[in-house]
């Protein structure tokens, strides 16, 4: 793509420029016949890059513009985003935060079209681990601090619903898998109505005790025995409501909350 000059001298080949058989055009700075340094590269597609480059490749610090508006600009390296940086997309969604090979890896945020907001940490894209969102679902304001396993809550959580229009609220502090409450938890209501016990994939079982049905249980000790193994989630793993009393479950609420 890039071989269409030969060796020149040093000052020849700063600011030199090139049009590709495709129509893409360079302007900046050549190491022998590709670029290296600083420049600008504009495909006839519409994508234009401003930045530093080595060896052909996007590297340093830059900006992508992509055809359909979204920017991307931070860091880069061998050509890919990687390191610090700030991706806003044409719908107004921005990732800030760090990038590994062109996903959204480590700690970053989200900021949505709504002003929705997630903060926490993300693995390829996706939030992974402990993180936090306040955001708005179907006329309810939503708040959820907790664990997260490939994009949904996962683990030890506490969630707060509180509906727009009435105030009327539900807290739920416990377990969940697959972004449903599963495991002990309890929830807890604005009139006054409360249950703790045992949930199942969103459904109310029992109180603490209740055994999730075997299948349950024979799929939570395989999650338990590849989350011991991969050490890769922050997640505690589902109880199936060993949790006898009060203090033990103030034990398990007061660890959702240590960062």
């Amino acid at each position: 793509m890039f071989g269409l000059f030969g060796k020149k001298s040093p000052e020849e080949l700063k600011n030199q420029t090139f049009t590709t058989e495709d129509g893409d055009h360079y302007i900046g700075e050549l190491d022998v016949d590709q670029p290296d340094g600083f420049g600008t590269f504009t495909w006839a597609d519409g994508h234009i890059y401003k930045g530093q480059w080595k060896w052909g490749k996007f590297n340093g610090k830059g900006k992508m513009t992509f055809p359909d508006g979204s920017i991307y600009v931070g860091s880069f390296k061998t050509g890919k985003f990687h390191g610090k940086g700030t991706l806003t997309q044409s719908d107004g969604t921005t990732f800030i935060g760090g990038f590994v090979k062109d996903y959204l890896d480590g700690e970053g945020v989200i900021i949505y079209p709504d002003s929705s907001r997630y903060e926490g940490n993300f693995k390829k894209d996706k939030r992974e681990g402990h993180g936090s969102l306040h955001g708005k679902e179907e006329g309810c304001y939503v708040v959820y601090k907790g664990g997260y396993k490939d994009n949904l809550e996962n683990g030890q959580g506490y969630m707060l619903v509180t509906n727009e229009e009435t105030g009327e609220w539900v807290k739920y502090f416990g377990e969940y898998k697959d972004g449903l409450p599963h495991g002990t938890g309890a929830e807890f209501h604005s009139d006054g109505e409360q249950r703790l016990g045992v949930w199942a994939h969103g459904e109310y079982i029992g109180e603490w005790g209740t055994e999730l049905p075997k299948k349950m249980q024979r799929k939570a000790r395989k999650q338990k025995k590849k989350i011991q193994s991969t050490a890769t989630s922050q997640s505690a793993p589902i109880d199936d409501g060993k949790i006898k009393d009060f203090q033990q479950y103030k034990t398990l609420i007061s660890n959702i909350f240590k960062e």
